[in-house]
């Protein structure tokens, strides 16, 4: 038994066995959730290149295994890691039985998220790129079967990535060209505006950002929502993997300039769109694009400060879309998304607005959430690295919360005329459980603390410590 064929190999096509049995969503849901809850638990428990006793006979438990001539590879260090992504997994699969998803839903959860631990697996790191593009094309025919307007967002969802895909499988070529000779200048300069290039698609990067809003306007917010985010943190894991890997990557100051200055740009423009959007799920995706912002300037700083920061406001976004999404799906079926619709909802559904305001909050950062000493932190850095900078980063950090009090007095309005009930008993339920693991992580944060510095040991040679 080796680590990749467990929590790679198999869930994969466990997934896809699933399809199968997509007609039952709920032999689908416990099916998956018991995987799920079998890989969380190995883990937890058993250690990579560890021996297993069962009985009288002995499993090696091996790292890495070998495919079609690439490796495939997880080390003890990574099991953290992986228990969070099944982790993650399974709360979408389990949740999913108080909304109604596509029948493929679950099994695509399992695939992509199978998928994702294939890009931290794989070597060269670059064929994770190829993994991204999978899980993309995989996620295509529930788009447009769930698609409520015309499908642009999936067309450019789709160019788009698959941009991205081309431009950054030729940047991981002639990145090994210049780990030959990086003091050849003129191929240093022209891979690094080819992975940027592959970046900006995949990021939402401007002037190729709109992608996004669309395809969560037009989709069904559940199914956006994982795939955005899973797809989102799998690009910033093979970013992660290029500066680990090539030590004149990490070294080359402009570099981080221009990390810089695009999270600067990509936090105003992202932050600025927030403020007059009409739609929820259009504001959430502009808080993405802000988000990615802010996580680009804090890696283009390059300390052991910022890039704890980077990591922390990674996750604390991935658990807080996910409670977002949840309360967008409670509304009513064929809800038009606009906010001016949403007037008075806590009137007549109290836990989706609260949810929708902490979910919000928890990633802005407002204080006793999760995201508020992270994001003072980020402000801080900013002003330490120019007093210019951080005035132009607090302009964008503000707008996001006047986004966010907009959202919060559209909800709490007394409206004569709300938008109806659609809270039912089990998702009043979970909800409530979302708002309070939000509120957990602030008042009692040590375990995630030592999960980030966990993660942060996989990657001590990019943090500049």
């Amino acid at each position: 038994m080796n680590a990749p064929l467990l929590w790679f190999i198999i869930p994969f096509f466990f997934g896809a066995f699933l399809l199968l049995f997509s007609e039952s969503k709920k032999l689908s849901i416990i099916l998956a959730s018991i995987v799920c809850l079998f890989l969380i638990a190995i883990s937890a428990t058993v250690p990579i290149n560890s021996m297993v006793i069962i009985g009288k006979n002995s499993i090696i438990f091996t790292d890495s295994m070998e495919i079609l001539g690439r490796t495939l590879s997880l080390e003890r260090a990574a099991q953290p890691l992986l228990a969070f992504f099944y982790s993650y997994a399974f709360i979408w699969i389990l949740f999913s039985a108080a909304v109604r998803v596509h029948r493929f839903f679950v099994p695509l959860v399992l695939m992509e998220t199978a998928l994702v631990i294939g890009v931290t697996a794989v070597s060269p790191f670059i064929y994770g790129a190829f993994f991204v593009q999978l899980a993309v094309l995989i996620a295509l025919p529930i788009f447009w079967n769930e698609k409520m307007k015309s499908g642009e967002g999936i067309i450019r969802f789709l160019l788009y990535q698959t941009l991205g895909l081309i431009f950054l499988a030729i940047g991981g070529w002639l990145a090994s060209a210049v780990e030959l000779n990086p003091s050849d200048q003129y191929i240093l300069k022209r891979t690094m505006v080819v992975l940027l290039v592959g970046f900006i698609f995949w990021l939402a990067i401007f002037p190729f950002h709109s992608w996004i809003a669309i395809l969560m306007d037009e989709s069904c917010p559940y199914l956006s929502g994982f795939v955005i985010n899973i797809l989102q943190f799998s690009s910033f894991l093979i970013l992660l993997y290029f500066l680990k890997s090539y030590l004149w990557l990490r070294t080359y100051d402009p570099l981080f300039i221009g990390l810089r200055m695009i999270g600067a740009i990509m936090l105003i423009i992202g932050s600025l769109w927030a403020v007059f959007q009409k739609s929820v799920q259009r504001l959430q995706a502009f808080l993405i694009v802000a988000e990615n912002g802010i996580a680009l300037f804090l890696l283009g700083l390059h300390t052991t400060q910022s890039f704890s920061v980077f990591i922390s406001l990674l996750f604390i976004r991935m658990i807080a879309s996910f409670f977002w999404t949840l309360a967008v799906k409670s509304l009513p079926e064929n809800f038009d998304f606009g906010l001016n619709s949403l007037q008075g909802l806590y009137r007549s559904d109290p836990f989706i607005s609260l949810t929708l305001i902490v979910s919000y909050f928890s990633t802005v950062g407002l204080p006793f959430l999760p995201g508020f000493p992270y994001q003072a932190t980020f402000l801080q850095l900013a002003f330490s690295e120019s007093s210019s900078m951080g005035t132009v980063l607090s302009i964008g950090y503000w707008l996001l919360i006047l986004a966010g009090f907009r959202l919060a007095v559209t909800l709490l309005h007394p409206a004569e005329k709300v938008a109806g009930k659609a809270e039912t008993a089990n998702q009043r339920a979970l909800l409530i459980i979302g708002i309070a693991a939000l509120f957990l992580i602030t008042f009692f944060p040590e375990p995630f603390n030592r999960f980030i510095a966990q993660i942060q040991s996989q990657f001590i040679l990019i943090s500049g410590g």
